[in-house]
């Protein structure tokens, strides 16, 4: 699922430390490179660097890579087990009783740090060696 975004929102996600690994800007691709705190093409450029900010907020940029990294700890709504994730949608679970919604959130959470562990590794391997 891919999602689009403005220039503006993008630098939010940037400030709240959800960056995005890669994105889709006039038609390049571009991936997060931690060092230089910019996204950059293939070929080294950099986006931050090559545009004007400031007449560009509004442009669109498309989130290319599904980010489970935004999965939200799990909390409870009367009945219900809450998973908030990519900031406005949620997932809802019913369950019967209190001590299966316990066992259900240590599960799920243990599943979330697992698949981000998972997900850090992947994405040092796409980054070449660990730092």
């Amino acid at each position: 699922m891919n999602k689009e975004i403005t220039i503006y929102e993008l630098l939010g996600l940037i400030k709240d430390n959800k960056t995005p690994k890669k994105i889709v800007y006039q038609y390049y691709d571009y991936s997060w490179n931690e060092s230089k705190e910019d996204y950059q093409k293939s070929d080294g450029d950099l986006l931050f660097v090559n545009i004007n900010i400031h007449y560009h907020l509004n442009d669109k940029v498309e989130i290319t890579e599904d980010g489970f990294e935004d999965i939200e700890i799990i909390n409870l709504k009367d009945d219900r087990i809450v998973i908030k994730y990519n900031s406005d949608e949620e997932l809802h679970y019913m369950t019967t009783n209190k001590k299966d919604r316990d066992i259900y959130i240590t599960k799920i959470n243990q599943l979330i740090r697992n698949q981000q562990k998972l997900i850090d590794v992947v994405n040092e391997l796409r980054n070449g060696v660990k730092e």
